[in-house]
């Protein structure tokens, strides 16, 4: 350098045919460059007219001519020049880095070809079979006493279950015999575990236990004059009074009206007992797997292969699979309560 040219005035793609319009001078890219092809030839022509004015036309040739320094054409030689240097000069610094990314990326692509090839409908019913079957033992687990699933997190004490799924002691058209202060007290003679966080089936035996608490507490119901005489009837073979009859449609009603709200009440917290065995169950799948994956570690290449096969057949992983798991247990609850 440096390197010298001119460019023609004007701008490509006329915009109409306004005649007027003299900045857009070339109807299309080649025009403008046969313009510059020709600009670089007069101005070649020129500087070699005046070198040779004042005798110094040997100056205009050569290869540190002033003429090999003038035209885009010397100027566009001589960057593909500095450009193929320097793409020699990097080169032995990319080959061993694009060597390095095409065997990640092959790494990477067997992986998807093993997950794609575990994605058939034999290996995912497997896959789910055996979920359901890990989630089943550990419900079973968590039903007959566990310790795996944290009670900070999972557990609830006697009056966080009662808030969230109601008291046997306020129960509407359930009276009581009991006041609360002795209420409380029996609570927690005759109960236990009050303020102790339970899940499972610690938490479900407690419920029971106040259940049945709730139900020796029960005032007995009255019984009216009216009731007894509509009650006695008439019998279908002779006119007299049977009063066994009488009696148990007596005992049958009130039964009803006493125990029918205490059973939807104790269908509401069985119902919220376990409903919040789900998350418990999926805690301590989770936990049992990564028990495996620590008792199992290997390094050796081919272990760490299956195992990769087999975290593509594990269906656990997806998170709409998950919630299905999810949405059948709390619909089985539902259905069981």
């Amino acid at each position: 350098g440096p390197f010298f040219t001119s460019v023609p005035s004007g701008r490509v793609g006329r915009k109409g045919d306004d005649p007027d319009d003299l900045d857009f001078m070339f109807d299309n890219d080649e025009q403008f460059v046969n313009a510059l092809v020709q600009a670089e030839g007069g101005d070649r022509a020129q500087i070699n007219q005046r070198l040779k004015r004042i005798g110094k036309a040997a100056e205009a040739s050569g290869f540190n001519g002033v003429l090999s320094r003038v035209g885009l054409a010397k100027l566009r030689t001589f960057l593909e020049k500095r450009v193929d240097e320097c793409y020699r000069r990097n080169v032995q610094k990319i080959i061993p880095m694009l060597q390095a990314e095409y065997a990640n990326t092959e790494k990477r692509l067997k992986a998807c070809e093993r997950e794609l090839e575990a994605l058939s409908i034999d290996r995912l019913r497997a896959g789910a079979d055996a979920f359901c079957d890990e989630f089943c033992v550990c419900l079973r687990k968590a039903l007959k006493g566990t310790i795996v699933a944290p009670t900070s997190l999972f557990g609830e004490t006697l009056n966080q279950e009662t808030a969230n799924g109601g008291s046997f002691h306020d129960v509407v058209g359930c009276p009581m015999s009991v006041s609360d202060r002795t209420w409380d007290r029996l609570i927690d003679s005759d109960v236990g575990n009050r303020n102790h966080k339970l899940y499972g089936g610690s938490q479900y035996h407690r419920t029971l236990r106040e259940f049945h608490l709730a139900v020796r507490c029960l005032r007995f119901p009255t019984i009216g004059e009216d009731e007894i005489a509509n009650a006695a009837g008439i019998d279908e073979s002779h006119d007299g009074v049977n009063f066994l009859h009488a009696s148990c449609t007596i005992a049958l009603e009130k039964a009803h009206v006493s125990f029918d709200p205490m059973l939807a009440r104790l269908q509401m917290r069985m119902n919220h007992v376990m409903s919040r065995l789900g998350p418990v169950t999926e805690y301590m799948l989770r936990e049992n797997r990564e028990r495996q994956k620590l008792t199992s570690y290997n390094i050796d290449e081919e272990i760490e292969t299956d195992d990769k096969a087999e975290q593509a057949m594990d269906i656990s992983s997806n998170p709409q699979f998950r919630q299905l798991i999810r949405d059948i247990y709390e619909k089985f609850v539902a259905r069981c309560s």
